[in-house]
């Protein structure tokens, strides 16, 4: 019998005999829907972080960005796309929960394909109790509810009509993600146990950046000292005293920032950035006022 050589052809060949898995139609969907929805953004407004499929509730999320490339705000948000002409859709339960307790603003995006309208609703405890009717969600027990779209709530090159509503949400909302956090930070306190010497904080941050550790424990210790502490308030007085008090630029406010998350001490819940150890922070202020090299009486002046 004639041996059959094997080529390269051969090898990119597919074989018909095995079962593969093409686009399914919820797939184009949700492609096309991607992509009409970022075409309603100019490029230099804002930029899209896709989820994967195993996030539960959300699909994604949008920063937008000021004229000087500075993070405004974020958005968080649950996309829907529709080949019918139609603007509304049926609300899994599921995301009324996840929206009414949610730290951050939620969002339904609603795309019609055809018309190729994108519709958005902001999904959050007054939405849910006063346009849905739903008074106490713990006794919600529908597995979907309607959301009707307004034609006054279209995503088409409006960036700051979504950035007022987000930051309306964390302002409004404030001090119950603060209350949330510090119970949060507290229980994380009990686990770890006492609070680490300066010097060993110190080292911790040295592995991540050297050379400006001071600046660096210093607004750390300053995000736990003017909390809340929001990504999107650069240009509030506070936080303008604050970068001159250390004598950094915003693009190194954006590197400390950075620094520090990778260093794990700080953590972020939608734009409000938070120390990740209370007890850290109270260790870097106290060596900093017990070396003389700040005085509480000085930050109190600059900062009220």
């Amino acid at each position: 019998m004639r041996e059959e050589k094997y080529t390269a052809e051969q090898e990119l060949r597919p074989n018909n005999n095995l079962a593969t898995r093409g686009f399914s139609g919820a797939d184009i969907t949700e492609k096309k829907s991607r992509q009409i929805l970022e075409s309603k953004f100019p490029l230099n407004e804002a930029i899209f972080f896709n989820y994967d499929g195993k996030t539960p509730n959300l699909d994604g999320h949008i920063e937008f960005f000021d004229e000087k490339g500075s993070t405004t705000v974020i958005l968080f948000y649950q996309l829907k796309g529709t080949i019918k002409d139609i603007n509304y859709h049926d609300c899994e339960r599921e995301l009324l929960n996840y929206a009414y307790r949610a730290h951050a603003p939620i969002f339904l995006i609603l795309v019609n394909i055809p018309q190729e309208k994108v519709y958005w609703e902001h999904i959050d405890k007054a939405y849910i109790s006063a346009v849905l009717g739903i008074i106490d969600i713990s006794k919600f027990n529908q597995k979907t509810k309607r959301i009707t779209f307004s034609e006054e709530k279209k995503i088409d090159n409006n960036s700051s009509i979504l950035i007022d509503v987000c930051r309306k949400y964390y302002q409004d909302n404030a001090e119950n993600i603060i209350e949330q956090r510090t119970a949060f930070l507290q229980e994380q306190e009990v686990d770890s146990g006492p609070s680490r010497p300066y010097t060993e904080i110190k080292e911790k941050l040295s592995v991540t950046i050297k050379g400006i550790e001071d600046k660096l424990l210093l607004y750390f210790a300053f995000i736990y000292l003017l909390k809340p502490f929001f990504l999107d308030q650069r240009h509030e007085k506070r936080r303008r005293e604050l970068l001159k008090y250390l004598l950094i630029t915003g693009s190194e406010e954006r590197f400390i920032i950075e620094s520090l998350i990778k260093s794990k001490m700080l953590g972020r819940s939608g734009d409000m950035l938070f120390v990740n150890s209370r007890s850290d922070a109270i260790s870097v202020l106290n060596h900093f006022v017990d070396s003389g090299r700040i005085s509480l009486e000085e930050i109190t002046t600059i900062f009220s």
